[in-house]
Formats: C-alpha cells, structure tokens, sequence
C-alpha cells in the first residue's frame, strides 16, 4: 500500500520498494526512523511506536501512556491501565533541547540521545533520537532547520531532550 496511515495501522513489518526491487525490509519502526530511507523524507515522515496505557490525569483529562524509553502525556482516555496502542509521533513534531525545558506549554520533554542526523534539504535535518538517558529506548524522528542545529552545535552522540508537541493514536483495526 502506499497508504502511510493503512500501513500503521495493519504492519508491522515492511518491504520498500521503488521500481520493483527492494530497498529495505524490516521491523516497520526501525525502518521509519531510518533517516538514509525514503519513508524519512516524506512530509509526514514519523514512527509508530508500541505504547501501553500506564496511567491518568483525570483532573486534566490525560492519559499516561509508557513506551521504550520514556512516558507520554496524550489528552483524552485511551483505556484502561495496560491497554496496548500504537502511538504515531510525526518527525515535524518534536524538536530537539540541549537542556531540560523550563517553562513551556510541551508536556512531553523526555530525555534522549542523538544516534543519527541526515541532512533532508537544504534547510532541514532529521536527526534520529533514541530515548532514555543512555539513548537505549525506542527511536523517534526529529525534523529541524539547519540554523537550530548548527546554532545548538548538535551531533550524534549527544544527550538531547526530545519535546514530543504531538502524538496521535494509530486507528485501531475492527
């Protein structure tokens, strides 16, 4: 399919392909947030990551959900506690912090390391982000401008705070 969302929501393991040959093939997450792919360079590039529900906020209406690495607050009541879901978090909505956030309306800071960086265009880089302090955990995409990466000096191999702005919940199959 060429359905980004149908495929997020049936697979979880992919075969690329352009012009009938095959480009990669591999556990989908791994695949989505590998930087050198052409999944990576499409606008809605981001990964879809196996999350459980861990908790709630219900005097704020959020639900805890954990996943590799780190926690997620996402607004509204996605279950009970050890309900399994898929979370989708967009390349263009995390951004990258050389120290911890203070003051921001980013519920979700989580600590992480730089493991890979690829330059998408001319003013962009993806930079790929495994969560937890030592960079163990599940691996997000992060799209920013070259001026905040060259400005923040950033590297791979360096500790980062990803701010996750958005998560959605990948539609679940009847």
């Amino acid at each position: 399919s060429h359905d980004i969302a149908e495929v997020e929501r049936l697979a979880d393991h992919l075969v690329l392909l352009r012009q009938g040959r095959v480009v990669a093939a591999g556990p989908m997450q791994e695949l989505q947030a590998d930087p050198t792919l052409p999944i990576a360079r499409m606008p809605e590039a981001g990964v879809t990551l196996p999350a459980v529900v861990a908790g709630r906020e219900d005097a704020y209406g959020l639900t805890l959900l954990r996943l590799d690495g780190g926690n997620l607050l996402v607004p509204g009541d996605l279950g009970p506690q050890g309900t399994a879901r898929r979370a989708r978090i967009a390349a263009s909505d995390v951004s990258l912090a050389r120290n911890p956030p203070e003051g921001s309306t980013i519920l979700n800071a989580l600590p992480a390391r730089i493991v890979a960086a690829e330059r998408h265009d001319d003013v962009q880089m993806m930079a790929v982000v495994a969560l937890g302090e030592e960079g163990r955990g599940a691996r997000l995409l992060a799209r920013v401008t070259r001026k905040s990466w060259d400005a923040l000096g950033l590297s791979p191999g360096q500790p980062v705070y990803a701010q996750v702005k958005g998560v959605a919940l990948v539609q679940e199959t009847m």
